[in-house]
């Protein structure tokens, strides 16, 4: 049933996308389309904790705060799966406040993803998004509640990600171009960090604590990764130093050292990400570097491996073809056709 009103919800906003952008919100068993000016935020006030607001392709803004439990899906975020719909970009932080227990968005462009000193959460989840960074602090003090079970599963982190004061978490399948700071009691499996790191004092993870990383790729050519981190696990991650610095009172087990970076995946380039790099591992790598799972390493392994092109769940637009006139019979022969997602 749910799919079925996705499939509606679906093909209305495939149609606009010539017109503006759309928000449809699905509350207790009612679709209503919001078109107007800012339709996000129209449909964010309008929605219930456990509600679904589907966003078409193009840009929004976001509301001042989010402090719902509401679930967000987008067209996407890949250029490659995206030519029928355009990427949906929320421009405007992602504030995440008090009431925002169980906030889901997936298949969205984000710009920072922050949380007040005073405010916290639990159970938010980002899947399948691109975030210019992940701020869940108030500056550098504790936050007096600890937010707890956030998710970040398949995402490209541009920026730094900050998990200060947000534990029992789980960071799974992504792509992460800054450092990791103030991690603790968290579990960071099968990402790629690529942040290169020019000096023991910027290392790729930072004040990181009691942390659990398994299956990881970390991209620097320096041996510091770790700096002011103490008592983490690191098991079958790759390293390209044959020394590297990981922090006191570490527990170090079957991780992969000095291996050549040019030799791990099938093409990628520098320290930046791009859509056009393949993350994939080059075949030798793929059969050498397996993780503790007995998968391979990186975010093409583990339990929740990087689905190709960034889909989202919800059934994709993946074709549109809206002719410029009718046809003889006055009819406009418009062709949509969508593919069904896994979960």
């Amino acid at each position: 049933m749910k799919k079925t009103i996705y499939l509606g919800a679906l093909v209305l906003l495939g149609f606009a996308l010539h017109a503006q952008q759309v928000a449809t919100l699905q509350s207790a068993g009612v679709t209503t389309v919001y078109n107007s000016t800012n339709p996000l935020i129209d449909a964010y006030n309008a929605s219930t904790t456990g509600d679904t607001i589907l966003l078409s392709g193009g840009g929004f803004a976001a509301p001042p705060a989010f402090a719902k439990g509401v679930t967000i899906i987008g067209a996407g975020i890949s250029p490659d799966s995206t030519t029928a719909t355009f990427s949906t970009l929320i421009s405007g932080n992602i504030n995440l406040n008090n009431g925002c227990d169980s906030l889901y968005m997936e298949g969205l462009e984000l710009a920072t993803v922050s949380m007040n000193y005073n405010q916290s959460a639990d159970f938010v989840s980002f899947v399948r998004c691109k975030i210019s960074s992940v701020a869940l602090k108030g500056g550098y003090y504790a936050r007096p509640v600890a937010a707890s079970n956030f998710s970040f599963i398949q995402c490209i982190v541009e920026g730094t990600l900050d998990m200060n004061s947000t534990v029992n978490s789980l960071l799974a399948s992504n792509i992460v171009n800054g450092q990791l700071h103030h991690s603790q009691s968290n579990t960071i499996q099968n990402c790629v960090f690529l942040y290169q790191s020019p000096n023991f004092y910027t290392s790729v993870i930072k004040n990181n604590s009691n942390n659990t990383f398994n299956n990881n790729i970390f991209a620097t050519s320096n041996a510091y990764v770790a700096d002011a981190s103490s008592s983490n696990f690191f098991q079958n991650n790759v390293f390209t130093s044959a020394t590297p610095s990981l922090g006191t009172t570490t527990i170090d087990i079957n991780n992969y050292k000095a291996v050549p970076m040019d030799s791990v995946f099938v093409n990628q380039n520098g320290n930046v990400f791009s859509f056009t790099d393949d993350y994939h591992l080059q075949a030798n790598a793929a059969a050498t570097y397996i993780g503790f799972d007995n998968t391979q390493v990186g975010v093409y392994g583990g339990f929740m491996p990087l689905r190709i092109g960034w889909v989202p769940m919800n059934p994709h637009i993946n074709f549109k073809f809206i002719p410029s006139v009718t046809d003889n019979a006055g009819f406009l022969n418009i062709q949509v056709k969508v593919r069904a997602q896994q979960q």
